[in-house]
């Protein structure tokens, strides 16, 4: 998801496990809970995905529209309220099992339209 605010682009979240190899470019960042105790990975995941978020981001970048840059001292400053961790992984449970209708939704629609 592109979210486009004050002329400015800010990219994509996504989520990779621990356990996954991955690279780091320029203007990419990886973000991790300070306490995975008190703050649910995925619940972290789902509030970076926001609009909101993305909005927040975008309207604190600064450069060009097809350069934006977003430092990490604006992300630190960033603030946003996290429930109770059992809150947290109700939520989480609740989007989970959204995301994975909407999957299974896509899958039976790609199946449909390659019959």
């Amino acid at each position: 998801m592109e979210c486009k605010s004050n002329g400015l682009y800010v990219g994509q979240v996504a989520k990779i496990s621990f356990d996954e190899p991955c690279l780091l470019n320029q203007r990419v960042a990886k973000l991790i809970p300070k306490d995975k105790f008190k703050c649910n990975i995925d619940y972290f995941y789902y509030i970076l995905s926001t609009e909101e978020m993305h909005y927040n981001l975008a309207s604190r970048a600064s450069g060009s529209a097809n350069q934006t840059n977003i430092y990490p001292t604006i992300i630190k400053s960033m603030e946003t309220l996290v429930p109770p961790f059992e809150i947290q992984n109700k939520i989480v449970k609740i989007l989970k099992t959204i995301d994975d209708k909407i999957n299974i939704d896509k899958e039976i629609n790609n199946n449909f339209i390659q019959s």
